[in-house]
């Protein structure tokens, strides 16, 4: 029989568990009911992410993307970075509030989960503006591919060496100097920054958004006042230019806010353009306001170009009112020309008139090269409706198939761009084709008896870094697959890749490579021996730490780190709200109870551990 003073110390300990329990519990559930989704919105292009408040660097997280708020204290948020944390200031991320009901719609409508926290946001705002889910039906690789073609797309020859392309005939590696495309010194804009503009997600805000509305002219919404807003501080707020830009509008039915926009980028704000002087030698008297036809030649510049259309070209052409010697016939006769053949075409929105992604003529027949111009036209529009409109506007979002799952960071690198092989060998075996920098994938056949290839490769370059599949690969049956990343000074990567079959000549399918390489039964990847390769000089993008085999992840411990922390009670919240998924080893990880399901109870179990209470 227990004594008295056992009584009152088993009783004790017993509050003091349940005191505990019931604080940890509570304590559990603030801080998780705790976490928020955040949109960064910094002006810059990133935000760094530091290890404590104020403290080193660790990362950045770019403008416009999504992050899980742990907690905020003293300016500083707490946030998911990668598999562990960090802090960033809470001045350049905005709250977004939980609007499930909304974000079903979302999704029924077809948006893709990574849309719909900034729509979220768009709606919170303005509640009267209605997206649209446009599907293109394209895929996104093939789209990029298609419009990285050199010259299709250009950026300024002044620009950060990782927003242009080093491709065949946009770069002279012998004289380390891009190919300029026309005297302005454009130069063609590389894969990255493409990728960049194309990526819908990256202008899902108040502004830049209005690169996805309907250019269309509505004599009930666009009017002079709100023209005012537009151009203003420009050359064009004036009485007399804002008349000839509504008498545009009415007569080409594209929005004059749409023309008026237009003009601003190709001319300047202020009208410094060349097309629009009046002066130019030669083509005295004659405007081109949206830069019609001006294209560099071997005899004209992209100028006297445009002003030779203007005037009528070589056999005095007079359609869309040309020729253009009055300032208005040039405003006028230009929107007709741009609405007849951009915005009836299909191309009805500023996005769609700079990547022409539908229609019989796709990556075609699009306006400008300025890889930019799209959204720089779309925050002069949205200057207007931003402050005048409280109606219904609807915005067309592009979507493609197979898009990364996270939206594209603008390329930042600096430094020397060149990432190109300068030989790549497999010891004893000739592969096809023949090796070429510029040529990216190669095949293979080796017998069944071959086990291992060795394979080397040189930078063109000492200042790139090479890593992935060098040395000896070892080499499954069926298909293989190497990949060798060349990663130049200013941190953008190229990848060649070989695939290698192993076995019968004939039943190798070089043409559906990857399908082969899904094998049920294996997994067909080559496994490299371990080789020491040079560490990069280029800041690598953060990447997840790979996670320790089941055997040697303990309960609880969900993102495989070894210990149990507040990160494996975020990941399972994540999963019993149905915001993520686990995988098949964290499931076993998060039922911490072994009851064959993951549950609030777990969620509990997990507390008490972290807590030291079990």
């Amino acid at each position: 029989m227990y004594s008295r003073a056992h009584k009152i110390k088993k009783w004790l300990f017993l509050s003091v568990f349940i005191i505990v329990l019931g604080y940890g519990i509570n304590q559990c559930f603030m801080n998780v009911n705790a976490a928020q989704t955040g949109i960064v919105t910094t002006t810059g292009g990133s935000l760094r992410v530091r290890s404590t408040p104020g403290g080193e660097p660790i990362g950045t997280v770019a403008k416009g993307q999504t992050v899980t708020i742990i907690e905020e204290k003293d300016g500083w948020l707490k946030i998911e970075f990668g598999d562990s944390t960090g802090y960033v200031s809470a001045d350049y991320v905005e709250i977004v509030k939980e609007d499930n009901a909304y974000k079903e719609e979302l999704l029924a409508a077809g948006f893709p989960e990574s849309y719909c926290a900034p729509l979220m946001k768009l709606h919170e705002n303005y509640p009267h503006w209605e997206f649209v889910a446009w599907d293109t039906g394209l895929d996104w690789e093939e789209v990029i591919e298609a419009e990285s073609a050199v010259g299709k797309n250009t950026v300024s020859g002044t620009s950060i060496s990782s927003y242009k392309s080093i491709s065949k005939g946009a770069y002279n590696l012998s004289t380390n100097t891009w190919i300029s495309f026309d005297s302005g010194g454009w130069v063609s804009a590389s894969e990255e920054i493409i990728a960049y503009y194309m990526d819908s997600r990256n202008f899902l805000d108040p502004y830049y958004i209005f690169q996805f509305m309907d250019q269309t002219y509505d004599e009930k919404k666009q009017t002079e006042e709100g023209l005012k807003t537009v151009v203003n501080n420009s050359f064009l707020n004036s009485k007399e230019y804002r008349q000839i830009l509504m008498d545009a509008a009415e007569e080409s039915g594209v929005s004059p806010y749409v023309l008026a926009s237009m003009i601003m980028v190709e001319q300047g704000s202020q009208g410094s353009g060349k097309s629009i002087s009046g002066t130019q030698p030669g083509y005295k008297g004659y405007y081109n306001y949206y830069n019609i036809g001006a294209y560099a030649t071997k005899t004209m510049t992209a100028v006297q170009r445009g002003l030779w259309y203007a005037k009528g070209g070589s056999i005095g052409a007079t359609s869309y009112n040309r020729p253009w010697n009055t300032r208005k016939k040039a405003v006028v006769g230009g929107a007709i020309y741009y609405g007849k053949n951009y915005v009836e075409k299909g191309q009805t929105t500023l996005y769609l008139k700079k990547f022409n992604v539908q229609g019989s003529e796709k990556y075609s027949h699009q306006y400008m090269t300025n890889v930019q111009a799209a959204a720089a036209e779309a925050f002069q529009v949205a200057k207007a409706y931003n402050k005048i409109t409280d109606g219904k506007i609807t915005f067309r979002i592009p979507i493609y198939k197979n898009m990364p799952e996270e939206m594209i960071e603008r390329p930042k690198g600096t430094g020397d761009p060149v990432n190109y092989l300068k030989s790549l060998k497999i010891e004893n075996y000739d592969y096809a084709p023949v090796f070429s920098r510029y040529e990216q994938k190669y095949s293979l056949i080796v017998e069944s008896k071959i086990k291992e290839v060795k394979i080397s490769a040189e930078a063109y370059t000492n200042k790139a870094v090479i890593s992935g599949d060098t040395g000896k690969i070892s080499l499954n049956k069926g298909m293989n697959k190497a990949e060798i990343v060349v990663t130049a000074e200013n941190g953008v990567s190229r990848t060649y890749t070989i695939y290698i079959y192993r076995g019968n000549s004939e039943d190798a399918d070089f043409e559906n490579p990857e399908d082969d390489l899904k094998d049920p039964e294996g997994t067909n990847t080559p496994t490299p021996k371990p080789t020491e390769t040079k560490k990069p000089t280029a800041t690598p993008k953060p990447t997840s730490t790979p996670k320790p085999a089941a055997a040697t992840q303990k309960t609880g411990d969900v993102n495989g780190d070894g210990t149990v922390t507040v990160m494996d009670l975020l990941k399972v919240r994540k999963a019993i709200l149905g915001m993520s998924q686990l995988t098949e080893e964290e499931q076993k990880s998060a039922d911490a109870n072994g009851n064959g399901k993951v549950d609030v109870l777990d969620l509990l179990r997990i507390q008490k551990s972290i807590l030291g209470i079990e």
